[in-house]
């Protein structure tokens, strides 16, 4: 009996980027829905409520923080990752209050992703994911 796949959703305009992404995390045991704009990750996430989502804070449709902001307006608990290939000092301020738990900067450094999953993620969650 196989242990059921996590949802996650994945929220990028740079096609590359989200496919990469949904690879890593589908090798990690993840059942990956992607979106390319923020309406559709908005989507995504009322529909599946995934426990981790990763947005992109530039969208075309609505920007990450919009989506963070309006996904918490409708009770989602999901951890939301934004991430960004734009380092700002005043970011990290701006993301959290948007409604995101962490902060990525692109590309995303995969043990560090790795390790903040297992940090908020149930024990298990990843199906035998080690080091990348």
């Amino acid at each position: 009996m196989t242990t059921p796949r996590i949802p996650i959703v994945i929220a990028d305009d740079d096609h590359a980027t989200a496919r990469s992404l949904a690879r890593l995390l589908d090798f990690w045991g993840f059942a990956v829905e992607i979106a390319h704009d923020g309406r559709r990750a908005l989507e995504l996430l009322l529909h599946h409520r995934p426990p981790l989502a990763i947005i992109d804070l530039h969208m075309p449709e609505m920007m990450g923080p919009e989506v963070a902001r309006a996904a918490r307006a409708h009770g989602v608990e999901a951890k939301l990752i934004a991430h960004t290939g734009h380092d700002d000092p005043k970011l990290r301020e701006s993301v959290a209050a948007a409604g995101f738990d962490a902060l990525f900067l692109k590309p995303i450094d995969s043990e560090a992703l790795l390790a903040f999953i297992r940090q908020v993620l149930p024990h298990g969650a990843i199906n035998g994911a080690g080091s990348t």
